[in-house]
C-alpha cells in the first residue's frame, strides 16, 4: 500500500521532534544539579547512555545518509555532551567518571576507524546491530526497578511522562523504520514500544502512593 509522501514527511518530522524531546528529558534533572551545585546520589549511567546511544546512531545515520537519523541524533549528542559535562563538573567522584568518559572516547574512535577501514555494507550492518542493542538497553533501563515497584505496590519511582514520551517516540520511529525498510530502526522501536507499554501498565496497576493519597482526600 502506497502512503502519501506528505504524510511520510510529517511522520519523519514528528519522529525527529519526539526524539529531540526524549533526548532533552534529563534537562529538569540537570537544572536541579545546577541549582544545588551537586549531583547528590544520582547515578551517571543515564547521562552516559544518553550520549553513547545517539553517537552510535549518528554514525549509522551517516553511513545510511539518512538526514532524519543524522539530525535527531546529532541533537542528541549535543544534549548528551552538555548534560554529562554538567554532571562531571559537580560530581564528587570525578576520577571514576573521568575514566568512563575516556573509555567512551576511545570506543568512539575505534568505531570511527572501523567504519573508515571496513566495507560500507558490513560497517552499516554491524553499527546497526550495536545501535539496536544500545537503544533496547536505553528503553529497558527503567524496568530494572520492576521488582521494587511490585514489592512496594507503588510506581512512584517510575516517571509517567518519560514513559509516555518513550511510547510516542518508539511508535513514530517504528513507523519510520517500516517505511524505509530498515529493520535496525524498526526492531528496537517495536521492542521499545512494548517495554514502554509494560512501564505504563505498572504505573496504572500500581499507582504511586502520593496519587492514591490525593484520590482519597478528594473523596
Amino acid at each position: 500500500m502506497e502512503i502519501d509522501e506528505s504524510i511520510l514527511r510529517g511522520i519523519s518530522v514528528l519522529s525527529v521532534l519526539s526524539g529531540i524531546a526524549l533526548f532533552a528529558s534529563p534537562y529538569k534533572t540537570v537544572q536541579q544539579i545546577l541549582q544545588k551545585k551537586s549531583t547528590e546520589n544520582r547515578n551517571c549511567s543515564t547521562f552516559i547512555s544518553g550520549l553513547v546511544c545517539p553517537t552510535i546512531w549518528l554514525i549509522y545515520g551517516v553511513l545510511r545518509t539518512d538526514l532524519s537519523i543524522i539530525f535527531v541524533n546529532f541533537t542528541g549528542v549535543v544534549f548528551g555532551l552538555y548534560f554529562l559535562s554538567v554532571f562531571y563538573y559537580f560530581s564528587n567522584n570525578k576520577g571514576e567518571l573521568k575514566a568512563t568518559i575516556i573509555a567512551i572516547c576511545v570506543l568512539v574512535c575505534i568505531i570511527i576507524l572501523y567504519v573508515i577501514y571496513t566495507d560500507s555494507v558490513e560497517a552499516t550492518t554491524n553499527i546497526g546491530l550495536v545501535g539496536c542493542a544500545s537503544s533496547i538497553a536505553l528503553f529497558a533501563s527503567p524496568l530494572i526497578v520492576i521488582k521494587k515497584v511490585v514489592d512496594q505496590q507503588s510506581s512512584s519511582i517510575l516517571d509517567f511522562r518519560l514513559s509516555i514520551m518513550i511510547a510516542i517516540n518508539t511508535f513514530l520511529w517504528l513507523f519510520y523504520g517500516w517505511y524505509i525498510h530498515d529493520n535496525f530502526v524498526l526492531i528496537p522501536n517495536v521492542i521499545g514500544l512494548f517495554l514502554a507499554f509494560i512501564q505504563l501498565t505498572l504505573i496504572f496497576v500500581f499507582p504511586s502512593k502520593s496519587e492514591q493519597k490525593t484520590d482519597i482526600e478528594s473523596i
